[in-house]
């Protein structure tokens, strides 16, 4: 029972990297231009936390002065 499913997961693995490797080919694609697209997702991301991080505090302040406010 463990080796089938061993050994189904191995064609499983085969069949993937086949599949990798004829999108490649049909796109004219390497390896580096997912490398190149991954480093921009990155670049972006972090771009990302830093407008959410200054977004948060935005909020906290409008938030106290609601309570400011309120407390009036």
């Amino acid at each position: 029972l463990l080796g089938t499913f061993i050994f189904r997961n191995y064609v499983q693995a085969l069949e993937c990297i086949q599949a990798h490797d004829e999108f490649l080919r049909l796109f004219d694609l390497a390896p580096e231009d997912f490398e190149s697209d991954l480093n921009d997702e990155r670049d972006y991301l972090q771009k990302a936390g830093r407008w959410r991080l200054g977004d948060s505090v935005e909020v906290e302040y409008v938030k106290a002065l609601n309570e400011f406010d309120a407390a009036r």
